[in-house]
């Protein structure tokens, strides 16, 4: 979740230096909840990039009266991975290095084979998914958001929000236990 004060997202947007703790405060979350959109440290970093100077440029526009300001960070980042993914043409885009940094620093041979073993497994999983859940998911565990964050990010009601990300969550479960077919309702 992503603390920042009213005042200061209202300096950030002409202050330097406030535009500098608004960023430390905000980067992690953006950074996780884009790199776990698209595969790859480093275009995660660029699309990060790309995100806090297209907020830098915009922030003197933004206005709270509308949607809270993390709301607006994120609809900003979700909607830059999504013309970047338009312009790699990919349709889907999974979380692998972000499960990179999950392995033990020196595994055992066994324990790395099972890692491996695992990580596919996932892969596999989440690929069964629609884009809209891995998206829900992202934001949900990548960045650490509350579904409350999420709803306005997404522009659904709260609890619309929990039963999708709910479901999504089963029909990974389901996947991963082997039984594809109960979760996609065959």
């Amino acid at each position: 979740m992503i603390l920042t004060s009213a005042r200061l997202v209202e300096q950030a947007a002409s202050d330097p230096a406030a535009f500098a703790e608004l960023y430390e405060a905000c980067f992690p979350a953006v950074f996780h909840y884009i790199q776990f959109r698209c595969d790859g440290t480093a275009a995660a970093q660029d699309l990060t990039a790309q995100v806090f100077e297209k907020v830098l440029r915009r922030l003197p526009d933004y206005r709270p009266s509308g949607a809270p300001f993390e709301a607006w960070l994120f609809a900003v980042a979700r909607n830059t991975v999504t013309d970047w993914q338009r312009a790699q043409r990919l349709r889907h885009s999974l979380p692998w290095e972000a499960l990179r940094r999950l392995r033990d620093p020196d595994p055992l041979p066994e324990a790395a084979a099972l890692y491996s073993e695992e990580r596919a497994r996932l892969k596999a999983a989440l690929a069964g998914l629609s884009e809209r859940e891995r998206d829900l998911l992202g934001l949900r565990f990548a960045s650490g958001l509350k579904n409350c964050e999420i709803a306005r990010v997404v522009k659904l009601d709260e609890n619309h929000v929990a039963v999708l990300i709910y479901r999504a969550l089963r029909k990974l479960r389901a996947r991963l236990n082997g039984e594809a077919e109960v979760a996609d309702g065959r």
